[in-house]
């Protein structure tokens, strides 16, 4: 499933999320508050994350989590964010996030 797939970083977070069952797949989905809002797709070199609604302050929280904050971008009139995973470090922040930071994050 990860055939191709050149960050290996990106490799040892999935298969991570795959052990703690995870959605079998390379686009993996994570819920706040019950409902589906942020979507992880696997790319040859990193991790693509887009992230259905907005909480206060996100582009400033994302921006100090990855470690290319310039890529944090509003889309869809500023209704969704896209952003980059590209380090071991990147992808530990995000999984912190989904575990915990942001479990039960109020939605804008």
């Amino acid at each position: 499933m990860l055939e191709g797939i050149q960050n290996t970083a990106l490799i040892e977070y999935v298969r991570g999320e795959l052990a703690r069952k995870q959605e079998d797949r390379l686009s993996q989905r994570y819920r706040v508050r019950g409902k589906q809002r942020f979507y992880l797709n696997c790319k040859i070199n990193f991790g693509d994350v887009w992230q259905d609604d907005c909480f206060k302050d996100d582009m400033a929280y994302w921006k100090g989590k990855v470690s290319a904050p310039d890529d944090v971008e509003p889309k869809a009139g500023g209704k969704v964010l896209r952003f980059y995973l590209r380090t071991a470090a990147d992808f530990a922040a995000f999984g912190k996030a989904m575990q915990g930071d942001l479990a039960e994050v109020e939605l804008i």
